[in-house]
């Protein structure tokens, strides 16, 4: 298990390959192997705040995203509805194009704060956590320059521009990026408040089922527990990862502050309690790719299909 309580971890400066000022507080990662044998396990889980404005340009991914609005505005810039705001959730797949984006700081006095969970998806691309590509940025820029969240090489002649995470994350794996196939033309915007909690059959404790996607389990729901009542997390098959969404919880009777995150790997458990008027959780299911593994083909032709640069 996993604790990353937010209260006790430090604000750093994080993706020097895309322009803006931008801290993390890193919560809760799973990092695979640098050499050898890819596991496609990796996950990383942040708390994220722009302290300006900042513009991304659009672009895509080969892993999984979640991003929980907390504060402030993202703004995709592709309809009105396409923006993420407090107690906004936005899923995308991996190989779906998205932006460009931008955050705006202030906006109301408000500086524009994020959850951002990435991890490997359907297409196992082989995720590298932020320590990875920031260390390959930085190498980069002795044989090129980031500008507008693009990589320009020095090379003579004529310069191909290259997005900024695909260099990086191709400089640091050494391997040509492949991005599957998406199977949504859009993220997946999702407004929490929108859908009532439904009772479980345990006292205390509503819940919301939000998405299930894929062949591989990832499931994202919601909890809330009334002051005093329990609930426990977890499961044999398939790794967890909650965020305490609003009020602060108990975890195995120790005290868990707001915005806090814990990973909870396969046959792992424990048990969550609400306090004060009540503690809302952000619950994901990971994907689990046992049988991918054991089948020896990694679950897709995307994932066979990485060769080195």
């Amino acid at each position: 298990m996993q604790v990353g309580d937010f209260s006790h971890i430090e604000w750093e400066v994080g993706i020097p390959h895309r322009p803006g000022a931008v801290q993390h507080k890193r919560l809760v990662n799973r990092t695979p192997p640098v050499d050898g044998e890819e596991t496609f396990d990796g996950l990383e889980v942040v708390a994220s705040r722009c302290l300006a404005d900042k513009t991304t340009p659009r672009h895509r991914h080969n892993f999984d995203q979640i991003r929980i609005g907390l504060g402030g505005l993202w703004d995709e810039g592709i309809s009105k509805q396409h923006k993420l705001v407090q107690r906004t959730i936005m899923y995308v797949p991996a190989g779906t194009w998205y932006g460009p984006h931008s955050s705006h700081c202030p906006v109301d006095g408000e500086q524009t704060f994020l959850a951002v969970f990435q991890f490997d998806g359907e297409c196992m691309g082989g995720y590298i956590d932020f320590a990875r590509v920031d260390a390959a940025s930085q190498d980069l820029r002795k044989s090129g320059t980031f500008k507008g969240g693009f990589f320009y090489p020095n090379e003579p002649g004529e310069k191909r521009a290259q997005d900024a995470f695909e260099a990086a994350w191709e400089h640091a794996t050494r391997k040509k990026i492949v991005y599957p196939p998406s199977f949504v033309d859009a993220p997946i915007y999702m407004h929490v408040d929108a859908l009532p909690w439904a009772e479980s059959e345990l006292p205390g404790v509503g819940q919301k089922l939000l998405g299930a996607w894929g062949n591989h389990g990832l499931r994202l729901g919601m909890s809330l527990l009334a002051a005093g009542a329990t609930h426990k997390c977890g499961s044999a098959a398939q790794s967890h990862v909650t965020f305490v969404l609003s009020g602060d919880a108990l975890l195995e009777g120790k005290p868990l502050g707001r915005y806090s995150a814990v990973l909870l790997e396969a046959g792992e458990t424990a048990t969550f309690s609400g306090t004060g008027d009540g503690t809302e959780f952000i619950e994901i299911a990971l994907p689990n790719f046992d049988r991918a593994r054991r089948d020896g083909h990694h679950g897709s032709a995307v994932s066979r299909a990485l060769t080195t640069v």
